[in-house]
């Protein structure tokens, strides 16, 4: 971790997806925005790659699994919390899908037809290459399983793949069944758009909220009354 970075930060059930700041140091909190979809509304931030990277924080690599946690961390290594939100598959909060970190692997990959994992498929999964590259959101069913530690810095499993290319995931489209849940879209210059639902929606009317915000790529990272979010100054989800 860039000891020069400020931090944006994204939480999950099982583990904390945080997104820093540039080397620069030159960041600003990021804008809580509200869009209305078809039946109820969604509350989101849209943060700009090149200002902000991501990092996870996970209880398997002993470190904190809460907000209050992960800001106290993070306010400790001069990383001030900007934005935070839960996600992720886990079972007593440790990963159940792929969770790869700097240099060391903390789970295996679930193979994307493992119902258990993900109910609605293929899951998806979050990657940045060891180049330091864009980051990724691909199908479970087509990441190379071999290439884990060789190829990636960071990757993370997690719920169902939302958008591929732009294009909605088929089995999305007739899903049925409203739900509260939150993900994370990347528009084609590589900015990210970290979503949670006010309310229960559909799956289908989630991907919508992606494509309208420009996201070629979007993913589910949880679902139910776990999803959560932690704004500047300790705003949180009611409820």
């Amino acid at each position: 971790m860039n000891k020069n970075k400020t931090t944006l930060q994204i939480t999950t059930t099982l583990l904390l997806a945080i997104l820093l700041a540039s080397s620069t140091g030159i960041y600003a909190q990021l804008t809580v925005s509200n869009a209305k979809t078809r039946t109820g509304s969604v509350t989101y931030v849209v943060a700009p790659q090149g200002t902000y990277d991501i990092d996870i924080f996970s209880k398997e690599a002993e470190e904190p699994g809460d907000f209050a946690g992960v800001e106290q961390r993070c306010a400790a290594a001069k990383h001030p919390m900007v934005f935070a939100m839960n996600g992720g598959k886990c079972k007593g909060l440790k990963p159940m899908g792929l969770l790869i970190k700097g240099m060391n692997k903390y789970k295996d990959f679930v193979w994307p037809d493992d119902k258990v994992f993900c109910t609605i498929g293929p899951s998806a999964i979050l990657t940045r290459g060891r180049d330091n590259g864009p980051y990724n959101i691909t199908a479970a069913n087509k990441f190379k399983v071999n290439d884990d530690l060789a190829t990636y810095q960071l990757a993370v499993q997690s719920g169902a793949i939302l958008l591929t290319k732009v294009f909605m995931n088929p089995v999305i489209v007739r899903a049925t069944g409203t739900q509260v849940c939150n993900g994370i879209g990347i528009k084609p210059n590589g900015d990210f758009v970290l979503a949670i639902a006010d309310s229960k929606i559909s799956l289908r009317e989630f991907a919508v909220f992606f494509q309208d915000q420009n996201c070629d790529n979007a993913m589910l990272l949880d679902e139910g009354d776990a999803c959560k979010w932690y704004a500047p100054g300790g705003q949180k989800k009611p409820g």
